[in-house]
């Protein structure tokens, strides 16, 4: 390869310099020498902050920056590559030296792609193409180090060797990473982006995408509701909307936009056919949702024991709402405090693997968010092992639950109340005495925060349970008596109260005796609403 004479750097520098921070330019085309497999995408919608972050990060600043990397990271399906392919076709026109797009999914295919990448750049030899793999790797990977400014993708980049063995030590060459990792070693240098789902108006926009382009019948304003259903029961995850849009204008005429919500809503949604083969992907990749997530949760080994724990049980908490980490962790041994720091440093770990993964992601202040279709995805998958962390989180929230409402102070429980609501509607059903002392946490919980009528369901469900199980004679039935009473005198329904007061106070004199401070306080309770009604 000639020497780069300073003229030539200078000019690709000042073109570098004009890359607009501001704005999202035009889509061009790329320079002599790229190579650039796919095409722009034209469902492609949204983005445009996230498009301008890593533009800004890959230039570096007023000044000429060496070896940026910049790293566009998230769950499966959040349309990292479609990401990566959009800011390639905007702005790989500010990269004199060409863009290089490199898949990493294969690592044993990466010094093809290397290879690859040198056919297409110009003057690396006069016989590239007659000379070894590993001459032609050696020619490609010192242009790299040139102070020529190139743009190189390294799509689905998970491993940090790889990108430590393959990125260039040095030069102008700027790296841009598609990956599920958000963390990544510092000495590697790389500036990560984490990717959102798309927002609700731009889900809707995507679904709207496919039947434009196809001539299908559009939809109408009366649509618009159900677009909104079915945006928020895929989670407004981009590679289950484009599947979604596509089976949508497919089927125009035989399927409305409200007949398919009501199929999502549907407890096997990721088995449905929409989510499980489309059109060809505009970038290659897999055409099914289930799939996508399995190509994560594939990578843990039976060594992973713990990781696989933890997201059985993160599946259990309420879709879409961020998890207490405490609470997560707890559920691992709801009956043993987490005082052993190896312990606690190995479930750190477990819990950082899933994030790498793309099945998780933690917030600054370390709670969990699990995507609602990742959640279907885990509890697909052994249904045992789902009824095993159920049981577990269950355990978790009631333990909790019941320290918070002895302390009178409703305030912490209020945080996570919808995580205990949905455990506790998830179990009820099964009428055993743990679901009962669910329903009588939450009841309790309810009633102190002054929610009556939600209150009472609970209350009354943890009764007939225990009337069921352990019978009507049981201390456990009468302290459900009890509580029945209390919440009725509360809300002014004395003759009902004081009828469950006396069951409870027989219950209590038969079995505990009639010194028994329980005897004693629901004596006590009766008394009180008989003088109310005298």
């Amino acid at each position: 390869m000639p020497p780069l004479d300073a003229a030539t750097l200078d000019t690709a520098n000042a073109r570098l310099a004009q890359l607009p921070e501001d704005t999202i330019p035009t889509v061009a085309p790329l320079p002599t020498g790229s190579n650039m497999p796919f095409r722009m995408n034209p469902l492609f919608v949204g983005r445009e902050t996230d498009l301008k972050i890593l533009a800004v990060a890959l230039k570096g600043g007023e000044t000429v920056a060496v070896g940026q990397i910049a790293a566009a990271t998230g769950l499966g399906g959040i349309g990292k590559t479609q990401l990566a392919v959009a800011l390639v076709h905007h702005y790989g026109q500010y990269f004199v030296g060409g863009v290089h797009w490199l898949s990493f999914a294969d690592p044993n295919a990466i010094p093809a792609e290397i290879a690859m990448c040198g056919k297409m750049m110009l003057n690396l030899h006069p016989d590239f193409g007659t000379l070894d793999l590993e001459s032609q790797i050696h020619l490609v990977l010192a242009a790299w180090q040139s102070p020529l400014p190139r743009l190189l993708v390294f799509d689905n980049c998970e491993d940090p060797n790889l990108l430590a063995r393959w990125r260039p030590p040095s030069g102008g060459s700027r790296i841009l990473i598609t990956s599920r990792r958000p963390n990544w070693d510092a000495t590697l240098g790389v500036q990560p982006h984490s990717l959102s789902t798309l927002s609700r108006q731009q889900s809707i926009m995507l679904l709207h995408k496919f039947p434009a382009t196809q001539n299908a019948l559009p939809f109408t304003p009366e649509d618009e509701p159900s677009l909104n259903g079915i945006a928020d029961e895929l989670g407004d995850l981009p590679l289950a909307l484009h599947l979604a849009s596509n089976y949508l204008a497919r089927y125009r005429r035989e399927v409305s936009p409200t007949a398919y919500l009501a199929q999502l809503r549907q407890p096997d949604l990721l088995q449905h056919r929409s989510l499980q083969v489309g059109d060809r992907s505009p970038t290659d990749h897999e055409q099914h949702v289930a799939r996508t997530f399995a190509l994560s949760y594939e990578r843990l080994t039976a060594a992973d024991a713990l990781a696989r724990a933890l997201l059985a049980r993160a599946a259990c908490f309420a879709p879409s709402q961020l998890i207490p980490r405490a609470l997560l962790l707890a559920s691992i041994e709801p009956d043993h405090e987490p005082d052993h720091e190896g312990d606690m440093l190995q479930a750190a770990d477990a819990l950082q693997q899933l994030v790498n993964l793309g099945l998780l992601e933690v917030e600054a202040n370390g709670d969990i968010l699990m995507h609602r279709l990742v959640v279907h995805f885990v509890n697909s998958i052994n249904r045992a092992m789902t009824q095993a962390a159920q049981s577990a989180v269950a355990a978790a929230l009631q333990k909790e639950a019941n320290r918070i409402n002895n302390t009178a102070l409703p305030g912490p429980l209020l945080e996570w109340q919808t995580h205990l609501r949905h455990i506790t509607d998830a179990v009820k059903d099964r009428n055993d005495e743990q679901a009962a002392r669910l329903c009588n946490a939450l009841g309790f919980h309810l009633v102190m925060i002054g929610d009556y009528a939600a209150a009472k369901p609970y209350y009354e469900q943890a009764l007939a349970i225990r009337e069921a199980v352990l019978g009507k004679q049981h201390p456990d039935t009468a302290s459900s008596y009890n509580n029945l009473a209390s919440l009725l005198k509360d809300t002014g329904d004395y003759a009902a109260a004081k009828s469950y007061l006396e069951q409870a106070l027989a219950i209590f004199e038969a079995v505990l005796g009639p010194t028994h401070p329980s005897t004693k306080v629901v004596r006590a309770n009766l008394l009180s609403i008989q003088e109310k009604n005298s």
